[in-house]
């Protein structure tokens, strides 16, 4: 493919070629001849002045002195063609670095779309691998609405491509600057208040040894700036105190780990023979 304006350099290798054969582009009656043709080894290098071609698809030809022998698609000033990127999926406040998998890549700019709001690629950021893969980045400010947004490329003539609904971003994780308890006792209801940033609805809060969930927190209770969090934690079924992890996660699966935040006390009377 190649763009209106400029001019390319062709190879195209094969078997039969002969010394005197010619390249071209053909699109109905208009052709255009190549510059010069060096013949070698099976092979026809050409050098095609695009100045004067229309946009559209185009033959390009091999011709022998007795017979055309090869043709295939040649398309000028084509419009990208977005078809995937990965990874597909980042959240707020974060830098997303991916990769685009297409067709027809040059002079690419990529953004983001979600109704209004637009997050172009980091100036400077993309790595052109092949014309049909590509490498940005995207810096996610944090109040980047959570959902799925379009991805867009566009090439250096105006034409774009659109994938729907390409990229996920999630909600941020949330942030704890101070966590207290109250009744951190096995066998009670503990009452735990968190101060920080970033807790929103449909959060969930797990107490966890090693990898195991131990209880669900209820009751959630936040205000209106998200900062501050209050919520139920139900001990009665803890086996035994000491030290615990806290995790909360957001609805999108972005988390913190409190590690071994949570001393809880075990009220468990000790073995006597009278209890036993």
């Amino acid at each position: 493919y190649g763009f209106s304006g400029d001019t390319v350099e062709i190879v195209v290798t094969g078997s039969g070629i002969r010394e005197t054969a010619q390249l071209i582009l053909m699109q109905g009656d208009s052709i255009i001849e190549s510059l010069d043709e060096t013949v070698s080894n099976d092979s026809i290098f050409g050098t095609l002045d695009l100045s004067m071609a229309e946009s559209g698809l185009w033959q390009l030809g091999v011709i022998n002195p007795d017979t055309a022998w090869y043709n295939e698609d040649f398309a000028i000033d084509p419009k990208p063609v977005l078809s995937s990127l990965s990874p597909n999926n980042g959240s707020q406040a974060d830098t997303l670095t991916t990769m685009l998998k297409g067709e027809y890549f040059n002079q690419i700019a990529a953004m983001l779309s979600y109704g209004s709001e637009i997050v172009e690629m980091i100036p400077g950021s993309d790595s052109l691998q092949t014309d049909t893969t590509l490498t940005v980045s995207f810096d996610l400010s944090e109040t980047s609405t959570a959902g799925f947004w379009d991805v867009i490329v566009q090439n250096g003539i105006g034409k774009s491509d659109t994938l729907t609904d390409g990229v996920n971003i999630r909600l941020r994780a949330p942030v704890v600057t101070q966590l207290s308890g109250e009744n951190l006792i096995t066998g009670n209801i503990s009452i735990i208040h968190i101060t920080g940033a970033y807790f929103y609805p449909g959060l969930t809060a797990e107490l966890v040894e090693d990898t195991t969930v131990i209880t669900q927190a209820t009751n959630f209770q936040t205000d209106d700036m998200l900062e501050n969090l209050t919520f139920d934690l139900d001990l009665s079924n803890l086996s035994a105190g000491g030290l615990y992890d806290l995790v909360l996660t957001n609805i999108g699966g972005e988390s913190i780990t409190l590690s071994d935040s949570l001393h809880i006390i075990d009220e468990t009377p000790p073995a006597t023979p009278e209890n036993l």
